[in-house]
């Protein structure tokens, strides 16, 4: 019986298969830093079954990501038809990607289109998110959103760590920072520990960090909570939370300085309140 396949290709020579294999496309900017480990998966929602001009499509996804007026429905079928619908190619991506750069467009639409590319194809949006997490002009709440998407180990890492060092919100700065524990420990600790000892950052802020940083590094954290509670140029609020902090981390003298203070008439008598209603927390807690 005559065959209708070819015939069948000679076995190689052990040598053959690393002259002959694939080469790895070229890394482009971002590739030179992005080789991490890349292990999410598509969560595309979308089943393709128009019978429609694949051009007809593109043309149309194009027109919807730039008007933001669009319901979110139209808005991620667009980013799917130009992420791997019908139709779709590098240059369809490309102006996906470059869509979601455009700061004179809404930055929530932006997000959510690289929101959407990311169920799409987490490998493809790597760099659309890492742009947007990287830049400055977004809000920087919404950058750590993007760089928590991130697949790629690797630019994930960089890109909070670039938000933790340098974001001007500081308890964006803290909210990274937290995010970095699992990918980069040091520097984690490091951000952690800057936000601890700065006292231009917000109280709220600064007491969450030391609390955060008393994980890693108990006792330089209670040599901070010290300081606070311990300096009479600080308001009594502030030194009574911290004194409180040190007792949840198990500190007896802290817990005598708070009884102290009880018997001081000259405590303001918004700061006594406040010591009474941490005393009686820290009961509750069964801290003392």
């Amino acid at each position: 019986m005559d065959s209708r396949q070819g015939p069948a290709a000679p076995a190689g020579r052990p040598g053959d298969r690393s002259r002959h294999a694939k080469r790895r496309p070229a890394a482009g900017v971002l590739g030179l830093i992005g080789l991490g480990r890349r292990s999410a998966r598509s969560e595309c929602r979308h089943i393709d079954t128009r019978i429609k001009d694949p051009r007809d499509i593109q043309r149309d996804a194009r027109a919807a990501i730039l008007d933001p007026k669009h319901d979110s429905e139209d808005r991620d079928r667009a980013v799917h038809d130009l992420a791997h619908g019908p139709g779709a190619d590098d240059v369809s991506r490309w102006t996906l990607r470059n869509t979601i750069q455009d700061r004179y467009l809404d930055q929530g639409h932006r997000l959510a289109m690289a929101e959407e590319y990311r169920r799409c194809d987490p490998e493809a949006a790597v760099e659309a998110l890492f742009l947007f997490a990287l830049d400055a002009a977004n809000d920087p709440f919404a950058r750590l959103k993007a760089a928590r998407l991130i697949a790629d180990e690797t630019q994930q890492r960089l890109a909070i760590l670039l938000i933790a060092r340098a974001a001007g919100d500081a308890e964006c700065r803290l909210r990274a920072a937290v995010a970095l524990k699992p990918l980069a420990p040091r520097d984690a600790e490091e951000s952690t520990k800057a936000l601890a000892t700065d006292p231009e950052v917000s109280f709220g802020v600064r007491i969450e960090a030391v609390r955060h940083w008393s994980q890693v590094n108990r006792t330089a954290a209670v040599e901070v909570l010290w300081q606070i509670a311990g300096s009479p140029d600080t308001l009594w609020i502030r030194r009574i939370t911290a004194a409180a902090e040190l007792v949840l981390l198990r500190v007896r003298a802290a817990y005598k300085l708070l009884l102290e203070w009880v018997e001081n008439r000259e405590l303001p008598e918004e700061a006594r309140t406040h010591l009474f209603a941490t005393l009686r927390r820290l009961e509750a807690q069964r801290a003392v």
